[in-house]
This record gives structure tokens, sequence and C-alpha cells, in this order.
């Protein structure tokens, strides 16, 4: 995910809380069947879709819960690999955390924020800013072992031994 894809997307969220995100660059849903706002979005540029890197987030009265993917989608014969991977790379991350829905597989970078953190602007623009740079850097460590997993490239290897050649 380029850093100003993820620029983009991290100033979305500030614009929807804000209630003015407006932009034509953007297409989005909001589901309000759901307990929280959710919102699910993707760039578009010259009429395109970036389908490559998607976002959304879930807004309730005290967090928002802003995540990145990049439509990575685990095969069931993965699967329980990946998930132990997720695992141990999330016990070492202070920030955020990887998800990986197992209905579809799909591979996800969650980050925890406050609401009251994005109301003043300039906590706002910190916060989002420091979100921004610890998810484009969560992907940056994992994505080349999680591609290695989904595709059995892993050697002879264990899950053990990727997430200590990651920690080194």
């Amino acid at each position: 995910m380029s850093e100003q894809t993820q620029a983009v997307m991290w100033y979305a969220v500030k614009k929807y809380l804000d209630g003015e995100l407006n932009d034509d660059r953007w297409q989005y849903t909001v589901d309000e069947n759901e307990a929280n706002t959710f919102f699910h979005g993707y760039q578009v540029i010259d009429g395109e879709v970036l389908k490559d890197v998607k976002f959304g987030f879930y807004v309730s009265d005290y967090v928002v819960v802003c995540y990145s993917d990049f439509q990575m989608y685990v095969p069931e014969n993965a699967k329980s690999k990946v998930a132990k991977y997720i695992i141990r790379a999330n016990s070492y991350d202070l920030y955020g955390a990887f998800d990986m829905t197992y209905d579809d597989g799909c591979i996800r970078y969650k980050i925890l924020l406050s609401v009251n953190d994005l109301l003043n602007d300039s906590f706002a623009e910190a916060n989002l800013s420091k979100a921004r740079i610890v998810s484009m850097m969560a992907w940056q460590k994992h994505i080349e072992n999680l591609f290695r997993l989904i595709n059995g490239k892993t050697g002879n290897k264990s899950v053990a031994q990727l997430i200590e050649g990651v920690l080194m």
C-alpha cells in the first residue's frame, strides 16, 4: 500500500467523522443496520477503482476501529498456518492487530483509536498519521511471509521461524 494511498485513506476517516466526506474520488457504502456505523471505501482515480487496497472502519460513541487490507485471501488449505502466524505476529504488535475472516480468508490490519483523540484537529492529525504509519509498517513487515504461507512457499521454515526472521 503506497504511503500516498494510506495518507488519503486516513484523511477520509477524519472527513467522515466530521460529516464532510463528499469527495468523488471515493465510493463507499454505509450499513446502518449494524450496531456501529460501517464504512467501506476504496479509492477511484480517473474512473478506475484501485482494487488492491481497501479500507473500512466501525464508528461507535467511543472508538473508531480502522482497518486496511490488500484484498489478500487465504485458501482453505493455508488458513490454519496463516491463523497461527497472525496470532504470533499480534503478540509482538503494540499498536494494532492482523485478523483473518475465517469464512472468506480475508486478512486485515486493524487499529483502535479513541473518538476523543479525533475530535481536536491537531490531535486527530497526529493520531491518524501515527495509525497510518503503523499500519503501513505492519504490512511491510509481514506481507512477504503472509504471501509465502498463502502460496505454500515457506520451504522448511515453521511459522515460529518465519516470525523470528521478522523480529530480527
